[in-house]
């Protein structure tokens, strides 16, 4: 009887360390597999959302530079061409296959009310070649007092409207 006993014990060990065996195959050829086999192309769903967060970051970002005085202001009070310099400054600062427009007011008092009076004479975006690749877009407008220098600027209200759109 100790005999079959010691049987029946061995035989548990046995399995134990099959079962450990087992275990440890399975992992590691699991491990193996990932490793060789490329990730899937992951899905990304894009959203207007994402554009409209990433405009009013853009602009907020550009008014705490001071770049409206800077580009925009200076530009009407000498005379030079300050479209296209917006146009690079925001190219550079926008992430590949993202097509902006842009178009800047002052805003005027008189008698009548308020004039929306358009400081670009030209067109400032980047949509040439991409106008018929847009998928999605959204449009912000951004209102913002001048503050810095020069002084004689100082309280000129602009509006920025900037739309924003993936290509496609």
């Amino acid at each position: 009887m100790y005999k079959q006993v010691l049987k029946i014990n061995n035989l548990g060990q046995i399995r134990l360390i099959e079962v450990i065996l087992g275990v440890i195959i399975i992992v590691l050829t699991l491990i193996t597999i990932m490793r060789l086999t490329p990730p899937q192309k992951t899905i990304y769903l894009r959203e207007t959302s994402d554009l409209r967060r990433f405009a009013y970051n853009l602009l907020n970002t550009m008014a705490n530079a001071r770049v409206f005085e800077d580009i925009v202001v200076m530009g009407n009070l000498s005379g030079n061409n300050w479209e296209d310099e917006m146009k690079m400054f925001l190219s550079i600062n926008m992430p590949p296959q993202i097509i902006f427009s842009v178009d800047i007011y002052e805003l005027r008092m008189n008698e009548s009310g308020v004039i929306w009076h358009k400081l670009n004479r030209k067109p400032i975006s980047n949509t040439e070649e991409y106008l018929s690749k847009i998928v999605e877009a959204e449009s912000v407008t951004y209102t913002y007092v001048c503050v810095g220098e020069p002084d004689r600027t100082r309280g000129t209200v602009l509006v920025i409207i900037l739309r924003l759109g993936y290509g496609g």
